[in-house]
């Protein structure tokens, strides 16, 4: 009794989503009633007043007899749900015609066959259910083929009434001489009293509004999720300035002189292009250098030179510059001049206010 409440409150809730759930049973139910007609329970009514039981599956079809003989594992069967359950009437109950309608007329079969109802049934249209099945194709004189059954609407009541009684619910009434390992294409209930699709219809509905639930939910575990993850973040950061601050902190001193050495080592007569120009004008005319290796606390100068012994003090008289000596012994050349290797240590100097400057660092 729950359950059917909470299928009721739901479909009330799902109605804004009943268009597409029409459309998605307009393809699916073609499909599922093959299965059906596969597997379905027959109830025939018998000469004496009796229902007769027939199962169709893989087919086969097997007799189970009167239904009020069943054995109790076969009435649980017939009576669960989901099962597909077809009442054929006996044949003195119903009447059938045929007839026939141009092809191009095919569209309004519903209309012709609603105009000749008072020639078709011996009952008033107010109290006859009937219905009809159109030939998929037309024949070859061009006629579309309708097959037309009818009986009283109080019979088809009686006989629903009597079944649910027993706990069964048909979804397809149709005549009794049909063969029951062959489907009917008729249902005297209609499109509109069609249980087994208005089952289908709060299934899916059922399953629409579970799978939005969960969605739902996903969405707020998501936001959840994020939520966290961005606090997360937001901690380890605050934890990482932190420890950046020790440590910027413990170094201080340390990155001070680092900077201090880096501003001296910019000063103009630091600077490289200073160095070469201070060698050019020490230097004598007559000595070329083909070599000139600045670091940051020493040169490196190779050349050929007319006087190289007296290069080495010329070079260490210079301002800043120590230590010159002979990295590599002096070679006299075929053309009488020497060829020399030169080193030199790179000293500080003093700035204009008197203080030492730290040199070392790399020039530009």
């Amino acid at each position: 009794m729950k359950q059917r409440a909470w299928t009721v409150a739901m479909a009330r809730r799902m109605l804004l989503f009943a268009p597409l759930v029409d459309a998605f049973l307009a393809v699916l139910d073609p499909l599922l009633n093959a299965v059906q007609h596969a597997r379905r329970w027959i109830v025939v009514e018998a000469g004496d007043d009796a229902f007769l039981v027939y199962r169709a599956e893989r087919g086969a079809t097997r007799d189970y007899g009167r239904i009020d003989r069943l054995d109790d594992q076969t009435r649980r069967r017939l009576t669960s749900n989901g099962q597909t359950v077809e009442l054929r009437l006996h044949p003195d109950h119903v009447v059938r015609s045929a007839f026939s309608i141009p092809a191009s007329a095919a569209s309004f079969a519903a209309d012709i066959v609603e105009s000749r109802l008072d020639r078709l049934s011996p009952w008033p249209p107010e109290m006859c259910a009937y219905a009809y099945a159109a030939a998929a194709k037309p024949d070859e004189a061009g006629q579309i083929g309708i097959a037309f059954l009818a009986t009283a609407r109080a019979i088809v009541e009686e006989r629903m009434d009597r079944l649910a009684r027993m706990g069964l619910t048909p979804t397809q009434v149709s005549v009794a001489d049909i063969p029951p390992d062959q489907p009917s294409a008729i249902n005297l209930l209609g499109k509109a009293t069609d249980g087994a699709r208005q089952h289908r219809r709060v299934r899916v509905l059922q399953v629409t509004g579970a799978a939005m639930t969960l969605s739902i939910l996903a969405y707020a575990f998501s936001l959840i999720a994020i939520s966290n993850s961005a606090e997360r973040r937001d901690e380890a950061a605050a934890h990482l300035a932190a420890i950046r601050s020790r440590i910027v902190a413990a170094a201080g001193e340390r990155d001070k002189d680092i900077t201090q050495a880096l501003l001296a080592s910019k000063r103009p007569e630091e600077a490289r292009f200073h160095i070469i120009d201070r060698l050019s004008a020490l230097l004598p005319d007559d000595t070329v250098l083909d070599g000139l290796d600045i670091q940051p606390g020493a040169l490196r100068l190779t050349g050929t030179s007319s006087q190289a012994s007296a290069l080495i003090g010329l070079v260490e008289a210079e301002d800043g510059l120590a230590q010159a000596s002979f990295a590599a012994p002096v070679v006299r050349q075929d053309d009488g001049r020497d060829r020399f290797d030169i080193s030199v240590i790179r000293t500080a100097k003093a700035d204009e206010s008197g203080g030492a400057e730290t040199t070392g660092a790399t020039a530009p």
